[in-house]
């Protein structure tokens, strides 16, 4: 089975470049339905590190989340099993993510997406913190008030009545963020190109998150929020 899907990604690789897949997006907004999850894993270069991820599965459910299903239930039992062995493999990888609160909030989008791949599932969620979540840590127990502050100043600058009403209302980010909002998926992405293409570069968050994407290891997880002092899974084992 494994060597049929490693076929099937080499050959779409194949067929496949940047310049093509740019032209796509521009053109309809997004990848084809058909093939969106296979060509995020090509862009991302997704290493499917079943040795490593094996070693970080027998270490079993995480007590951190024996609770889960009162914060944040989940009725399919497919779904909710996924979910809770994602957010144990991620702890079980990097231990402080034990104490982000909005860790279920972040994970479960995913989940919904690959939960029929609890590898690839696990990896996705690993490179997008690693690449995008480094400092999100830096507060805690508090949230991560440099990223949000990012977002407000975005806001400000393309919606100001809308930030005004938040502010009245007591309504921040995190409210925001831990909430379950209901929202057409398509608005959200066009709007998101209209703000990337229509914000001036000092007020974007490239001054805080690299633009280059750094894939996962092959044969390690690297340990993340503290990228040079840490050691790979492989290497603490």
């Amino acid at each position: 089975m494994s060597n049929n899907i490693e076929n099937h990604m080499a050959v779409l690789q194949k067929s496949l470049n940047l310049v093509n897949l740019r032209s796509i997006v521009q053109f309809y907004g997004k990848f084809p339905d058909k093939y969106r999850l296979k060509i995020w894993q090509l862009l991302l270069q997704i290493p499917r590190n079943r040795d490593v991820f094996k070693m970080l599965s027998i270490q079993g459910h995480h007590k951190a989340f024996l609770s889960l299903d009162q914060q944040y239930p989940v009725p399919s039992g497919v779904l909710r099993r996924a979910f809770h062995r994602t957010l144990s493999l991620l702890v079980n990888w990097s231990p402080l993510l034990a104490e982000v609160t909005f860790l279920p909030y972040l994970v479960f989008p995913f989940v919904k997406l690959f939960h029929s791949d609890l590898l690839v599932c696990f990896e996705m969620v690993a490179t997008f913190l690693c690449n995008w979540c480094e400092d999100w840590c830096l507060f805690l127990p508090y949230p991560p008030i440099n990223i949000l502050n990012v977002a407000e100043n975005v806001l400000a600058y393309h919606d100001k009545d809308l930030l005004l009403h938040y502010v009245r209302h007591g309504i921040t980010g995190e409210d925001f963020f831990e909430n379950e909002n209901l929202y057409q998926v398509n608005a959200v992405i066009q709007k998101a190109y209209y703000i990337q293409q229509n914000t001036p570069p000092e007020l974007t968050p490239k001054s805080i998150i690299s633009a280059d994407v750094l894939p996962l290891q092959k044969g390690s997880y690297l340990r993340i929020f503290n990228p040079k002092r840490s050691l790979s899974f492989q290497e603490r084992s």
